[in-house]
């Protein structure tokens, strides 16, 4: 049983629950003004988060000043889409942008409100993804209307387009995309040392430990007392690093090493692992090249556009401003009226 002790470790794992904490949130505060509308610290937050976990990160890993730079500078031409949008009176109808979020939620096997509930448990709001996909779909159609009349599609221009489609290659997904199901066992005990943790709880550990299989165990954490949170679906990458680095290396249906937290003794089993499928290349005819080739063409001109509204735009760096109500409530309104 002494073998056990060189499997703890009191290092401080924590214990993946809830990823928000229920901290109060300081006064907004304005980072930046473009033209007429603001982004607010919130904003940054916000959408640093969900930036956090798209990529499957915890949503609150810090991220190096180079980032958020370009994701606030992300933020401020989503604003001047929706700007140069709504100078041409270009409208997205609420249905639309719903109809896009029930899509996404589907891509991702769940329910709109099961998506909005797992995004808020984060810390993120639900309209900061409207707020996104407005953009987008304002974008689109203000690209379409100033430059689709001038594509065209020539011949050699498809020919070339499908050989070169002949050649990709699937690339494997992240491993820090991978789901994970985990179980854990959280012994309710603070020891001092390996010693008193094995005089405590050795048998119960050592027999909970060596347990296979998931539903095994499971019956003997909670035959032991010990307080189980059974079959959390995570993703690779949003667990800690010592943790994450020794479930990637652990046999599916197999605990990994007991570490001591805040809580207690906490055991956790591996209960399976997979990848997220990755669709073959699209089949492309001669039609389908050329929508590909049009849209490629169409990104061209969106990034001239793009260059072309920032350095018309006045755009204001702030620090240390906190807005009021009432200013918070104006500068809003000018940024999602349409």
């Amino acid at each position: 049983m002494r073998s056990l002790c060189a499997l703890l470790f009191f290092a401080g794992i924590t214990l993946f629950m809830n990823p928000v904490s229920n901290a109060a949130v300081p006064a907004t505060r304005i980072i930046v003004i473009v033209n007429k509308d603001a982004i607010t610290a919130s904003d940054v937050d916000e959408r640093t988060r969900l930036i956090n976990l798209s990529a499957g990160r915890p949503v609150t890993t810090p991220i190096p000043d180079e980032m958020r730079k370009q994701i606030i500078q992300g933020m401020v031409d989503e604003i001047l889409q929706l700007q140069a949008a709504r100078a041409k009176k270009i409208k997205i109808e609420d249905a639309e942008v719903m109809k896009s979020l029930e899509g996404l939620a589907k891509e991702n096997n769940m329910s709109l409100d099961g998506m909005v509930k797992m995004l808020k448990s984060n810390g993120i709001s639900k309209q900061t993804m409207i707020t996104r996909l407005k953009a987008q779909m304002a974008w689109g159609r203000y690209i379409r209307e100033m430059y689709g009349p001038l594509v065209h599609i020539h011949d050699k221009e498809i020919e070339s387009f499908l050989a070169k489609a002949k050649e990709v290659k699937i690339e494997a997904p992240s491993q820090d995309l991978m789901d994970i199901t985990i179980s854990q066992a959280i012994f309710d005990v603070k020891p001092d040392s390996p010693d008193e943790v094995m005089m405590l709880l050795g048998p119960r550990i050592e027999e909970t430990h060596q347990t296979k299989g998931c539903a095994a165990f499971v019956k003997a954490a909670k035959g032991f007392g010990a307080k189980v949170e059974e079959g959390r679906v995570v993703k690779l990458g949003q667990l800690p690093d010592a943790l994450r680095n020794m479930v990637k290396q652990a046999k599916v249906g197999s605990s990994i090493q007991p570490a001591m937290t805040p809580d207690g003794l906490v055991l956790t089993m591996v209960c399976s692992k997979s990848l997220p499928k990755v669709a073959p290349p699209p089949l492309h005819t001669r039609a389908t090249a050329s929508v590909a080739l049009e849209q490629e063409k169409l990104g061209k001109r969106a990034a001239q556009e793009m260059a072309k509204l920032r350095a018309a735009a006045f755009i204001e760096e702030r620090s240390g401003e906190r807005s009021s109500k009432g200013r918070q409530e104006l500068l809003r309104k000018a940024k999602y009226q349409e």
